[in-house]
């Protein structure tokens, strides 16, 4: 699987562990896009690898979403 590094703020690691633990689960349809950064400021601290899949579009310089609902559903055909 293909992989980009991106950053983001405890937040947004929060929600992709916690829908990687299956503890959240995102319907279609909802707001399941989150905000991240290509590069590293003081917001974005963090620094995770996710699948080029779930990058959406790129919407300011050196910043994009990612979709939750997406990694959910990559995560779920991973494990079955």
């Amino acid at each position: 699987m293909v992989t980009m590094t991106v950053y983001v703020n405890t937040d947004v690691f929060c929600w992709i562990v916690n829908t990687l633990n299956k503890s959240i689960t995102h319907e279609w349809g909802t707001k399941s896009l989150k905000a991240v950064s290509l590069k590293k400021h003081k917001k974005y601290p963090h620094e995770i690898q996710v699948p080029i899949q779930i990058i959406g579009q790129f919407y300011k310089r050196d910043m994009t979403t990612i979709d939750l609902f997406k990694l959910q559903e990559l995560n779920n055909l991973k494990k079955d």
